[in-house]
């Protein structure tokens, strides 16, 4: 079983835009909503955007009706001058993923598990845009490679 991070556009088999994009079996888009494509957001997503703020962050710990919300997760909105650059993107997704999955925030965790699942079974190809530049998808395969090797 092998783990592997891969560019989307590796995968998508329609870019017109016009019907969603159909992904094989065992590739799983780990990034944010894309209308273009048909791609719903992944609950793994990288908030934090290289060169910009998302301001959603924000929003998600205030809304009431999100799965994560009254889990005691503080996520924080920072501004850096000019945006979040790779590394820093990167660094603030790995604090908040591995706070997330050890409170328990039930829609990462949940994910975490079916992607663990996944890759017990067969090899799994974790797609998103950043690939093959180091990305958020390095951090979710890291955590899964670690979870594997513990459970052994």
């Amino acid at each position: 079983m092998t783990i592997t991070v891969a560019h989307i556009r590796d995968y998508i088999r329609d870019g017109s835009g016009v019907t969603p994009c159909v992904l094989p079996e065992r590739v799983v888009y780990i990034g944010r909503a894309n209308k273009r494509y048909g791609l719903a957001e992944s609950p793994l997503a990288n908030l934090f955007v290289i060169g910009g703020i998302r301001w959603r962050i924000q929003v998600v710990i205030d809304n009431p009706n999100h799965p994560d919300s009254g889990r005691g997760i503080t996520w924080h909105c920072f501004t850096h001058g000019g945006g979040l650059t790779r590394k820093q993107s990167i660094q603030m997704y790995q604090s908040m993923l591995v706070e997330c999955a050890k409170d328990g925030a039930p829609s990462i965790c949940a994910e975490l598990t079916r992607l663990l699942s996944l890759a017990r079974s067969g090899d799994l190809v974790l797609a998103c845009w950043c690939a093959p530049k180091p990305c958020h998808g390095d951090v979710v395969k890291a955590w899964l490679e670690k979870a594997l090797e513990e459970a052994e």
